[in-house]
Protein backbone atom coordinates (compact mmCIF):
# COMPACT_ATOMS: atom_id res chain seq x y z
CA UNK A 1 0.00 0.00 0.00
CA UNK A 2 1.75 3.33 -0.78
CA UNK A 3 1.71 6.25 1.63
CA UNK A 4 1.04 9.81 0.24
CA UNK A 5 1.57 12.65 2.39
CA UNK A 6 -0.66 15.45 3.22
CA UNK A 7 0.43 18.58 2.38
CA UNK A 8 -1.25 21.44 3.86
CA UNK A 9 -2.25 24.26 1.41
CA UNK A 10 -0.63 27.52 2.00
CA UNK A 11 -2.40 30.13 2.90
CA UNK A 12 -2.37 33.44 1.20
CA UNK A 13 0.69 34.94 3.54
CA UNK A 14 2.50 31.94 3.15
CA UNK A 15 2.24 31.98 -0.38
CA UNK A 16 3.09 35.95 -0.58
CA UNK A 17 5.85 35.21 1.86
CA UNK A 18 7.03 32.68 -0.05
CA UNK A 19 6.63 34.52 -3.61
CA UNK A 20 8.04 37.78 -1.77
CA UNK A 21 11.89 35.84 -0.88
CA UNK A 22 11.72 34.30 -4.19
CA UNK A 23 11.78 37.59 -5.78
CA UNK A 24 13.14 39.81 -3.64
CA UNK A 25 16.30 40.71 -5.96
CA UNK A 26 13.79 41.34 -9.14
CA UNK A 27 11.66 42.97 -7.08
CA UNK A 28 14.25 45.76 -5.52
CA UNK A 29 15.91 45.81 -8.87
CA UNK A 30 12.66 47.23 -10.70
CA UNK A 31 11.70 49.49 -8.08
CA UNK A 32 15.75 50.43 -8.03
CA UNK A 33 14.88 51.72 -11.85
CA UNK A 34 12.58 54.54 -10.56
CA UNK A 35 13.37 55.12 -7.50
CA UNK A 36 16.32 55.92 -5.85
CA UNK A 37 15.83 56.39 -2.22
CA UNK A 38 16.14 52.42 -1.00
CA UNK A 39 13.47 53.58 2.14
CA UNK A 40 11.17 54.46 -0.63
CA UNK A 41 11.92 51.29 -2.84
CA UNK A 42 11.07 49.31 0.25
CA UNK A 43 7.38 50.98 0.80
CA UNK A 44 7.27 50.44 -3.22
CA UNK A 45 7.78 46.71 -2.94
CA UNK A 46 5.64 46.37 0.21
CA UNK A 47 2.90 48.37 -1.84
CA UNK A 48 3.09 46.02 -4.50
CA UNK A 49 2.69 42.74 -2.41
CA UNK A 50 -0.28 44.26 -1.00
CA UNK A 51 -1.69 44.57 -4.25
CA UNK A 52 -1.08 41.64 -5.07
CA UNK A 53 -2.40 39.94 -2.16
CA UNK A 54 -6.26 39.36 -3.39
CA UNK A 55 -4.56 37.79 -6.52
CA UNK A 56 -2.72 34.91 -4.38
CA UNK A 57 -4.96 32.43 -6.29
CA UNK A 58 -4.83 33.20 -9.23
CA UNK A 59 -0.87 33.61 -9.15
CA UNK A 60 -0.23 30.28 -7.82
CA UNK A 61 -1.56 28.96 -11.51
CA UNK A 62 0.82 30.88 -13.58
CA UNK A 63 4.19 29.61 -14.32
CA UNK A 64 7.16 31.22 -12.78
CA UNK A 65 8.04 33.40 -15.46
CA UNK A 66 4.52 34.78 -15.90
CA UNK A 67 4.38 35.38 -11.87
CA UNK A 68 7.66 37.19 -12.39
CA UNK A 69 6.42 39.60 -15.31
CA UNK A 70 3.47 40.08 -13.15
CA UNK A 71 5.72 41.11 -9.96
CA UNK A 72 7.67 43.40 -12.27
CA UNK A 73 4.68 45.24 -13.77
CA UNK A 74 3.19 45.94 -10.53
CA UNK A 75 6.46 47.12 -8.96
CA UNK A 76 6.92 49.09 -11.53
CA UNK A 77 3.50 50.36 -11.50
CA UNK A 78 3.18 50.92 -7.95
CA UNK A 79 6.78 53.44 -8.33
CA UNK A 80 5.07 55.58 -10.95
CA UNK A 81 2.08 55.84 -8.83
CA UNK A 82 4.31 56.80 -5.65
CA UNK A 83 5.66 59.29 -7.61
CA UNK A 84 2.57 60.71 -9.11
CA UNK A 85 1.70 60.85 -5.37
CA UNK A 86 4.38 62.21 -4.30
CA UNK A 87 4.34 65.06 -6.67
CA UNK A 88 8.34 64.43 -7.42
CA UNK A 89 7.74 65.12 -11.36
CA UNK A 90 6.61 69.10 -9.69
CA UNK A 91 10.11 69.24 -7.24
CA UNK A 92 12.29 68.26 -10.14
CA UNK A 93 10.80 70.84 -12.56
CA UNK A 94 10.48 73.59 -9.55
CA UNK A 95 14.04 72.34 -8.59
CA UNK A 96 15.50 72.87 -12.13
CA UNK A 97 13.80 76.49 -12.41
CA UNK A 98 15.39 77.70 -9.26
CA UNK A 99 18.72 76.69 -10.58
CA UNK A 100 18.43 78.39 -13.65
CA UNK A 101 17.27 82.04 -12.27
CA UNK A 102 19.98 81.12 -9.55
CA UNK A 103 23.14 81.15 -11.95
CA UNK A 104 25.48 83.40 -11.96
CA UNK A 105 25.39 85.77 -15.23
CA UNK A 106 28.51 85.81 -17.24
CA UNK A 107 31.13 88.10 -16.32
CA UNK A 108 31.70 88.99 -19.91
CA UNK A 109 28.34 89.84 -20.96
CA UNK A 110 27.20 93.71 -20.98
CA UNK A 111 24.63 94.75 -18.30
CA UNK A 112 22.41 95.12 -20.92
CA UNK A 113 23.22 91.56 -22.35
CA UNK A 114 22.48 90.01 -18.83
CA UNK A 115 19.22 92.03 -18.36
CA UNK A 116 18.04 90.85 -21.99
CA UNK A 117 19.28 86.79 -20.98
CA UNK A 118 16.98 87.28 -17.85
CA UNK A 119 14.51 88.64 -19.16
CA UNK A 120 14.88 85.77 -21.71
CA UNK A 121 14.98 83.51 -19.11
CA UNK A 122 11.74 85.03 -17.43
CA UNK A 123 9.69 84.04 -20.49
CA UNK A 124 11.04 80.63 -21.14
CA UNK A 125 9.32 79.82 -17.33
CA UNK A 126 6.34 81.62 -17.99
CA UNK A 127 5.81 79.37 -20.79
CA UNK A 128 7.50 76.19 -19.11
CA UNK A 129 4.40 76.42 -16.59
CA UNK A 130 1.87 76.30 -18.62
CA UNK A 131 2.71 73.27 -20.36
CA UNK A 132 1.08 70.32 -20.26
CA UNK A 133 3.12 67.90 -17.19
CA UNK A 134 3.58 64.81 -19.85
CA UNK A 135 5.29 66.94 -22.26
CA UNK A 136 7.43 68.60 -19.42
CA UNK A 137 7.84 65.26 -17.69
CA UNK A 138 9.12 64.08 -21.27
CA UNK A 139 11.29 66.97 -22.46
CA UNK A 140 12.72 66.90 -18.50
CA UNK A 141 13.98 63.50 -19.26
CA UNK A 142 15.06 63.75 -22.91
CA UNK A 143 17.22 67.18 -22.37
CA UNK A 144 17.88 67.50 -18.64
CA UNK A 145 18.25 63.80 -17.25
CA UNK A 146 19.78 62.48 -20.51
CA UNK A 147 17.14 59.38 -21.20
CA UNK A 148 17.40 57.79 -24.24
CA UNK A 149 14.48 56.80 -26.55
CA UNK A 150 14.05 53.35 -24.99
CA UNK A 151 14.36 54.54 -21.39
CA UNK A 152 11.85 57.03 -22.50
CA UNK A 153 9.37 54.42 -24.17
CA UNK A 154 9.43 52.20 -20.83
CA UNK A 155 8.64 55.25 -18.52
CA UNK A 156 5.90 56.79 -21.11
CA UNK A 157 4.51 52.77 -21.87
CA UNK A 158 5.20 52.89 -25.66
CA UNK A 159 7.41 52.50 -28.41
CA UNK A 160 10.78 54.15 -29.26
CA UNK A 161 9.43 55.30 -32.07
CA UNK A 162 6.50 56.78 -31.06
CA UNK A 163 8.65 58.69 -28.27
CA UNK A 164 10.29 60.75 -31.19
CA UNK A 165 7.16 61.75 -32.37
CA UNK A 166 5.76 62.77 -28.82
CA UNK A 167 8.97 65.13 -28.07
CA UNK A 168 8.86 66.54 -31.53
CA UNK A 169 5.01 67.42 -30.85
CA UNK A 170 6.35 68.77 -26.66
CA UNK A 171 8.80 70.98 -28.43
CA UNK A 172 6.02 72.53 -30.83
CA UNK A 173 3.81 72.95 -28.16
CA UNK A 174 6.71 74.78 -25.68
CA UNK A 175 7.90 76.73 -29.11
CA UNK A 176 3.84 77.84 -30.05
CA UNK A 177 4.04 79.07 -25.89
CA UNK A 178 7.05 80.79 -25.88
CA UNK A 179 5.88 82.59 -29.17
CA UNK A 180 2.64 83.82 -27.21
CA UNK A 181 4.98 85.03 -24.21
CA UNK A 182 6.36 87.69 -26.07
CA UNK A 183 9.28 87.90 -29.17
CA UNK A 184 11.59 85.30 -28.21
CA UNK A 185 12.03 82.58 -30.96
CA UNK A 186 9.60 84.33 -33.33
CA UNK A 187 8.79 82.95 -36.13
CA UNK A 188 10.92 83.98 -39.03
Amino acid sequence: MKVTKYRRRETEEEFMCRLYLENERLMYATAKRYIDDLYTCQVVVQDSLLKLLPKADRLRELDAQVVAGYLVSTVRNTAFDFLRKEGREQTHQSEWQENELEQIPDPALSPEEAALMAEEKEELLRAWRKLPQPDRRLLEGKYFEGCSDSQLASIFHCRPDSIRMKLTRARKALLALLQKEGDLFEKP
